[in-house]
């Protein structure tokens, strides 16, 4: 008997002890994924990306996840951090330009210009009063004006900031310290045609005998000046590193005179919109919105306007939109086409937010428990920050494995879901109960008096 009851305690304490081991954190998680390595660097530090998968079932991106190592059986601390890039901008400084000579071949102009100092350069800017004109420039530089050497062809020079905001006349090329460049603007003296006239050129005694003529005007650009410019760069600051993700176009429509796109995200955080056509050229204003099973009206992101002008030589406008840093399961987009025609053939690109995890560097199967009712953990990270701010360069690469459901996932009743449902339903009862308490007293106290009006009579 003593036998039996000692081994039923030791049943009951290995169960408990193993009840004990299973972090809490492992029955709150509805998936896992195994983190497999892929390299070693042998730095303290390693990372894994965020994947669709995870932005999907994640509502907390610093902490709506937990690191089980479960070799060792121990959590292992992480930190989340957007992947982010050095902002380069670059400088220019004017250097000393001297325009030498000129000279018409054709309808082309060239222009041969001095790089006094000899700094190196690698941007044109050429200044004109002139408006509504398209040309196109070809650069060449030379070490003894004779002999030339192609820098940049085929460049697009315009001004049509009457009516658009639109300028083109700054030109970059390889950098170089010839001393002569040589300035070919096609067509800088080009001849149009005004509307022809019709001349009497002689008469008889029943007709007039009329000719045609075409009359040609010259236009010809006036430059104000060329300027040459040295080029440097400086880190302004970090900005974040975008990656291409999906948007899932699910429908489109025409509500009157709005095309209406709907189009369903991973819950990736967007930062960039990107919306092409094949229409030739178009200016729609455009909205976009977040969307949210819970939220009744759509979240407003962007509110401006979409346009693309496009001949042979020209092709502008503004067709990408920053988003503020948000995540939304769908997304809505709204073109006014006002009287105009929808646009053909929409398409749209956008480009997200890239998160990366950094842990301690660790030996032992890892596996990351994620989605359902994780809290976000609360972890002494000053030596991994202090780590992964210097091994940034290198740590050691994990990827996530293949998502399942996590068997031990053990869903917590949600008591404050069905609290007012519970308290009324208690009140109902103890409504009833009184008032049962309360006929069963009526009913008492009447058989009472019953009785001692028999017992009178009696």
């Amino acid at each position: 008997m003593k036998s039996v009851l000692l081994s039923f305690a030791l049943a009951i304490f290995a169960g408990t002890s193993l009840f004990a081991q299973t972090p809490e954190f492992v029955e709150q998680a509805e998936y896992q994924r195994p983190v497999i390595r892929i390299s070693d660097t042998g730095l303290p530090v390693s990372k894994f990306f965020f994947d669709a998968e995870l932005y999907d079932k994640i509502s907390d991106l610093e902490g709506g996840f937990r690191i089980y190592n479960s070799t060792s059986g121990q959590q292992v601390p992480f930190y989340v951090k957007v992947d982010n890039i050095p902002h380069v901008e670059s400088t220019y400084s004017p250097e000393k330009t001297i325009l030498l000579s000129f000279e018409a071949v054709g309808d082309d102009g060239y222009f041969v210009l001095e790089n006094k100092d000899r700094k190196k350069v690698s941007k044109l800017i050429i200044d004109t009063p002139d408006r509504d004109f398209e040309r196109k420039v070809r650069i060449e530089c030379s070490q003894d004006k004779q002999n030339w050497t192609p820098l940049a062809q085929d460049l697009s020079f315009f001004n049509y900031t009457k009516q658009f905001d639109l300028e083109k006349k700054d030109f970059e090329f390889p950098e170089t310290d010839a001393p002569y460049f040589r300035i070919i603007i096609e067509d800088f003296n080009k001849q149009i045609q005004v509307s022809p006239t019709t001349t009497a050129i002689a008469t008889d005694n029943t007709k007039q005998i009329t000719q045609k003529e075409s009359t040609w005007q010259e236009d010809k650009l006036k430059i104000d000046r060329f300027r040459l410019f040295s080029k440097g760069n400086k880190i302004t600051a970090l900005e974040d590193k975008l990656v291409d993700c999906n948007l899932e176009l699910k429908q489109r429509t025409e509500n009157g005179t709005t095309t209406i796109l709907l189009f369903e995200s991973k819950n990736e955080p967007l930062k960039k919109i990107q919306i092409f056509s094949d229409t030739a050229a178009f200016s729609r204003p455009v909205k976009i919105f977040g969307i949210t099973p819970d939220q009744p009206e759509n979240c407003p992101l962007v509110d401006e306007t979409l346009s693309k002008m496009q001949d042979s030589k020209l092709s502008a406008g503004n067709n990408t939109f920053d988003l503020p840093a948000t995540r939304y399961p769908a997304y809505r987009i709204e073109i006014e086409n006002l009287d105009d025609i929808p646009l053909s053939n929409i398409t749209v690109k956008a480009q997200r937010q890239s998160h990366r995890v950094f842990f301690p560097q660790t030996s032992g199967d890892l596996i990351l428990y994620y989605g359902g009712e994780l809290s976000k953990p609360e972890f002494d990270i000053k030596t991994l920050l202090s780590q992964a701010g210097t091994a940034t360069a290198a740590p050691a690469d994990f990827e996530l494995g293949e998502p399942t459901h996590n068997e031990a996932y053990s869903p917590k009743i949600q008591w404050s879901k069905y609290l007012f449902t519970v308290t009324v339903v208690i009140l109902i009862c103890g409504v009833l109960l009184i008032l049962w308490r309360g006929l069963k007293t009526l009913n008492t106290k009447e058989e009472n008096q019953q009785n001692t009006s028999s017992g009178s009579q009696d």
